[in-house]
């Protein structure tokens, strides 16, 4: 399968691993995250721990408050699905 027609759900979990990694690249705690991004601590956590869904206003907050531009997350989220792909088959 490749990496577009990854299940939802697996785009979901791997979106919050970009997220966690582009976060401690940063060297930011989850809660300093959160407030720069202005939401709540928890939602961070969910997000990079069980790939709770974030809206796109939210994740846009994330990436804005990480320093981090919409292409270089794409690119991020796009190699994760593509290793997932690779170690799916």
């Amino acid at each position: 399968m490749s990496a577009r027609g990854r299940h939802p759900v697996v785009v979901v979990s791997l979106t919050g691993q970009v997220v966690q990694r582009l976060r401690k690249r940063a060297g930011l705690s989850q809660e300093r995250l959160a407030e720069e991004a202005g939401i709540d601590r928890t939602q961070v956590g969910r997000l990079e721990r069980y790939g709770v869904s974030a809206g796109i206003a939210t994740m846009h907050a994330l990436v804005c408050a990480i320093g981090a531009s919409w292409a270089e997350f794409g690119a991020a989220l796009d190699a994760e699905l593509s290793a997932d792909a690779q170690r799916s088959r």
